[in-house]
């Protein structure tokens, strides 16, 4: 659900919402991001475990979940509930956030 009618940056997420928020930017626009299901969760869950063991144990890369910014750009913002980075791209990743330079 888009949340207000003004323009929103990443910049303008990170000084107005706490660090924590469940929101997205998509093109300038603030998107609420509700919680997600039970089912969703196992599924997620069992991911995890299934991915995350094979990206370790064979040492492909790094993997997250939520939250955890992936910006785009200034008006696009998101946070995938799961993401995988590989070893060859693994300076994208920063401090605070992850940016993506190329798709």
């Amino acid at each position: 659900m888009i949340l207000a009618t003004e323009k929103w940056t990443y910049s303008d997420m990170l000084a107005k919402l706490p660090a924590e928020s469940r929101y997205e930017i998509r093109n300038y626009n603030l998107i609420d991001m509700p919680s997600p299901t039970e089912k969703y969760q196992d599924l997620q869950f069992k991911l995890t475990l299934l991915l995350g063991n094979h990206i370790v144990s064979n040492r492909l890369g790094k993997f997250y979940q939520a939250p955890f910014d992936v910006i785009f750009d200034e008006g696009n913002t998101v946070q995938p509930d799961l993401l995988f980075v590989s070893n060859e791209n693994k300076d994208i990743i920063k401090e605070r956030v992850f940016l993506v330079h190329q798709i």
